[in-house]
């Protein structure tokens, strides 16, 4: 992906966290107490200074109550339909595969402190 690209897809991320955010009524120190994050990487993400983790994702959905997809297909429609359906695939694999992984290692993670 080149600069270029990922600074465009970081900032309609960020507009879209923001914009639910707001939506929600939060500041960005409750939405991060209410996800298990810092304010900062709140702020970091709405400021298009970094992606957030696949963790980090998965948890503002949880506060959201939205789906990862939800929150993708929002944040990157124009993206999504302008890309062959062979990407599109290569994506969703991708998306998929990296939520499986998140959600196996929390899993791992809970059952080993028990």
């Amino acid at each position: 992906m080149s600069n270029k690209t990922y600074q465009k897809e970081l900032q309609k991320l960020s507009r879209t966290i923001k914009e639910l955010r707001e939506l929600f009524r939060l500041s960005q120190t409750r939405l991060a107490k209410l996800a298990g994050v810092s304010r900062g990487v709140i702020a970091d993400i709405e400021q298009e200074k970094r992606f957030p983790s696949s963790l980090t994702l998965l948890k503002l959905c949880t506060v959201f109550e939205i789906t990862p997809a939800e929150l993708c297909a929002t944040a990157f429609s124009d993206w999504q339909t302008g890309a062959p359906n062979n990407e599109r695939s290569l994506l969703h694999k991708a998306l998929h595969n990296s939520m499986d992984r998140v959600v196996t290692d929390a899993a791992l993670s809970k059952f080993r402190k028990k």
